[in-house]
């Protein structure tokens, strides 16, 4: 049980700088672009990218987090749903379109993957508690169900790693490349910290 107690150790770690990834926003204000409908769905997505980076994952309830979650992913998805309606009139225009289909929809997928991980870090909190009263059977089952769950979180961000990294730069306004390159950025430092997670989860479990 030693080794559990361990890896439960390294586990939490990881989760805590995964943590300090979520937690830090990464928004700016946009402008409000050419059309003024273009430029209140910006509006929409930027409270929608507040209301996500602002989870405390410390202190907010699972319960909390999810309605979070659910609520940013309705206005990514309602923002898609406007933007994909939209014709573009001018060839500027049109690569703002282009840009923030991108982006809502990379949200999106962003979204799932941390919805997964709100059932990650539920089940691994309470397979530490196990972990603590030397439960080994029901530490090793909330600890599989939480590593399913992250298996889900990790291919989720592989989507959402997938679809803005075909975004073509040269079609970005110059204003939407700081926000693409964030994005990015934030879905590196993720990809690594869960594939390092994924690894500690395989060892205790093994």
């Amino acid at each position: 049980m030693k080794k559990h107690t361990v890896q439960i150790f390294l586990i939490g770690l990881l989760l805590f700088a995964l943590i300090s990834v979520l937690g830090t926003a990464g928004c700016t204000e946009k402008k409000s672009g050419i059309d003024a409908d273009i430029g209140e769905l910006e509006q929409t997505m930027t409270k929608a990218e507040e209301r996500l980076f602002s989870i405390n994952w410390n202190l907010d309830n699972p319960g909390n987090i999810r309605a979070e979650l659910m609520a940013s992913e309705k206005d990514f998805k309602n923002v898609f749903d406007s933007l994909s309606a939209k014709q573009p009139s001018t060839q500027e225009e049109s690569e703002r379109l282009y840009s923030l289909r991108a982006l809502s929809c990379s949200y999106i997928d962003m979204i799932a993957a941390m919805m997964d991980l709100a059932n990650v870090f539920e089940h691994y909190n309470s397979a530490n508690d196990y972990s603590a009263l030397y439960e080994y059977y029901n530490w090793e089952i909330e600890l599989r169900t939480a590593d399913d769950a992250l298996a889900s979180a990790r291919n989720n961000l592989y989507s959402a790693n997938y679809r803005i990294s075909g975004v073509n730069m040269n079609m970005v306004p110059l204003d939407l490349q700081g926000d693409i390159t964030s994005f990015k950025v934030r879905i590196d430092e993720m990809e690594k910290i869960l594939d390092n997670l994924a690894s500690e989860f395989e060892e205790a479990l093994s």
